[in-house]
């Protein structure tokens, strides 16, 4: 990109990405100056609207959060029904319970493949055009997609919001005539699966690699789909029940999604995390296609760090449900549907994987069984680049492209715009390094009175500070008095340092981060309404910043006060 040169992209309404949203990019010389991605769907209250209600409506509810993953929205759902009253599923319905899942990931993972993605590789504006060039790879996916909406509705009674889940299992048994039909079928996709993953696997995927947190499900013996562990690629290991100790949301201003970290950062959740930390539960055969591909002689291998991989994990997946949904229907015998169930008053969580990523519910009931408060987060991904500068993307460092490294003929072959938007639909997640954000606020915190000027002066202090070469495009420096006064300070920055005077008698100044203000608030503040209540607030509102350290200063706070911000500074 030549010195000085600026794009800017705007995108009013987002095209094959589930939901509805906006871009907003600005590149320079330097990199990405700014990247926005505008959730602008208005909130329908799930949460709230649950409430109340019994276990049966409730999983005819939860199904129609998302018309294209409602059996992770009713998995999940059962689980925290059933460990709140007690019950243990019989292998049975577990086992159909995958299969159940499986259908949902062929179907969702064969429609991002072939009707959001594929597009963008081939150069075409949208599936019906690519299909004009390529008729027969668009009917392979949507032949696969059809059949995974057949094994959703074998148990389910329809694909799109399926009614035959029932607390304890399924309202009813598919009969054996039909599960052999649909076995038959499953067996001779196989072929198709693994063609598909074989030329997704050819396909020219853009060279980048970025450091960043996967997180999803982990089974001892199994690759998850419907039950595991929480963990992440930096060491997590949690039960579903200890998410949220681990696990927050905030709301930005310019987005009705909420964002979500773990421990105060960004993370990846999805094919490609799963596949990142599961790759060696794959079943052999699917192991074996994946590597008679051969990815490493292309340069992809899995752990991976590059985000365009998620396609060849998506393939991954799709072959993998064809063969599970395969081998646990092979001896099927029609058997007790559900498990008889009585309500009681009690908490339930449950975490399954959607085909987009790990999807987790917890639910309080009332004596009677009814729904008395009801938590959901979805399947988030961290959304990119809104807390971080990072490289732009070469000229024609994305480009359409046949299989086999051919270009393929496109007005839109090369285009900007064109790349932008093909980022978003394979999840990009933020970056681990730490180059520099935008805008920084150093505040002050304190007041008139002679022992709780500390803020003020430490503030005075770091007036040179920090250097011109660290990468801060705005410095903005405030003195602020406690409590409230902060809330507007905040909103319009992507980071900040708070100097506040610990009690009276505090003798090391101190430094914590914005999670551990947040989660436990730090009653070592001067002032009867401190920052960690002012944060509290500052959360639900949407103002906090993507990255906020305190610095809490004692009585060492002259000598220490230096190296405490260059560390504040390297934590942000």
């Amino acid at each position: 990109m030549g010195e000085g040169r600026r794009i800017s992209i705007r995108v009013p309404a987002l095209t094959r990405v589930e939901g509805e949203g906006a871009l907003e990019l600005e590149i320079d010389d330097r990199g990405i100056r700014e990247l926005r991605l505008r959730i602008f769907e208005p909130p329908r209250y799930f949460e709230k609207l649950l409430e109340g209600r019994d276990p049966g409506e409730l999983l005819d509810a939860v199904a129609r959060i998302c018309g294209i993953c409602p059996v992770a929205y009713q998995m999940s759902a059962s689980q925290a029904i059933e460990q709140a009253f007690g019950m243990v599923p019989d292998p049975w319905i577990t086992a159909m319970r995958r299969v159940f899942y499986c259908g949902e990931w062929l179907q969702s993972h064969a429609l991002h493949i072939h009707l959001l993605a594929l597009p963008d590789f081939l150069g075409f504006d949208d599936a019906m055009a690519m299909a004009g060039e390529h008729p027969e790879v668009l009917r392979r996916g949507l032949r696969l997609q059809a059949l995974g909406n057949d094994l959703i509705a074998l148990f389910g009674g329809r694909s799109v919001h399926p009614v035959g889940v029932v607390p304890g299992g399924f309202a009813r048994a598919p009969a054996a005539a039909a599960v052999a039909a649909l076995r038959e079928r499953l067996l001779d996709a196989r072929d198709e699966a693994e063609a598909l993953l074989a030329w997704c696997a050819t396909l020219p995927l853009p060279e980048i690699r970025q450091a960043f947190v996967s997180v999803a499900l982990r089974h001892p013996e199994e690759y998850p789909l419907y039950a595991g562990s929480i963990v992440s690629s930096d060491g997590l290991a949690i039960d579903a029940a200890d998410f949220e100790a681990h696990f927050s949301e905030r709301q930005q201003p310019y987005s009705t999604a909420l964002h979500a970290h773990l421990h105060g950062r960004p993370y990846l959740v999805g094919p490609l995390a799963r596949l990142n930390l599961n790759h060696d539960r794959l079943p052999p055969p699917v192991a074996a296609a994946l590597r008679a591909t051969g990815l490493r002689a292309t340069g992809l291998s899995f752990p991976s760090a590059n985000p365009f991989h998620g396609i060849v994990a998506r393939a991954v997946e799709i072959l993998l449900a064809v063969h599970e949904a395969a081998r646990l229907l092979a001896d099927y015998q029609p058997h007790t549907p559900a498990q008889p169930w009585r309500a009681r008053e009690g908490v339930g969580f449950g975490a399954t994987e959607a085909p987009r990523g790990l999807l987790w519910h917890r639910y309080q009931f009332d004596d009677a069984g009814r729904v008395r408060q009801a938590r959901i987060r979805t399947a988030h991904q961290s959304e990119p680049g809104t807390d971080r500068r990072r490289p732009a993307p070469e000229p024609g460092g994305l480009r359409p492209a046949t299989p086999g490294g051919g270009s393929a003929p496109s007005r839109r072959a090369g285009d900007t715009q064109l790349r932008s938007l093909h980022l978003l639909r394979h999840p990009f997640p933020a970056a681990e390094s730490a180059p520099a954000m935008r805008r920084l606020l150093l505040a002050g915190i304190g007041s008139h009175h002679p022992g709780d000027r500390a803020g003020w002066q430490a503030l005075k202090r770091l007036e040179e500070w920090p250097p011109a070469d660290s990468g801060w495009e705005g410095v903005h420096r405030r003195i602020l008095h406690p409590g409230l006064d902060l809330l507007p300070a905040l909103r319009e920055v992507d980071a900040a340092l708070l100097l506040d005077a610990l009690p009276p008698g505090a003798t090391a100044s101190r430094l914590l981060r914005d999670h551990d203000l947040l989660t436990a608030p730090v009653t070592g503040s001067a002032h009867a309404l401190g920052v960690s209540e002012a944060l509290a607030l500052a959360q639900p509102l949407g103002l906090l910043p993507p990255r906020l350290v305190l610095l809490g200063l004692g009585n060492d706070w002259e000598a220490c006060l230096l190296r405490l911000a260059q560390q504040a500074l390297q934590r942000m």
